[in-house]
């Protein structure tokens, strides 16, 4: 994942798993973690690069709330649409 970023250049994601149990996968250098309570926690990254966001988040196996930017948003949609589409042809 893109290391922290400016304030403005940042993505902010809910990951519904403890904070203690995504520190395990996300190392500090990658984000910021954030208790929100015992079942969620904050994650606050940089968004710079957004196409490699949207795989990390995958790749992550933890369900997820995208907070901002709305363009993490769109990318992750694009991406669902395109696994659909996949699947819809057999690929899957």
């Amino acid at each position: 994942m893109a290391g922290v970023h400016q304030q403005g250049d940042q993505a902010r994601v809910v990951l519904h798993q403890s904070r203690e149990v995504m520190l395990r996968t996300i190392p500090p250098s990658a984000a910021t973690l954030e208790a929100i309570d015992d079942a969620h926690c904050l994650m606050l990254c940089g968004a710079g690069q957004l196409d490699s966001l949207v795989y990390w988040l995958m790749a992550l196996d933890v369900d997820f709330d995208v907070l901002e930017p709305p363009v993490l948003k769109e990318r992750l949609r694009r991406a669902s649409e395109r696994v659909g589409r996949s699947l819809a042809r057999g690929g899957g």
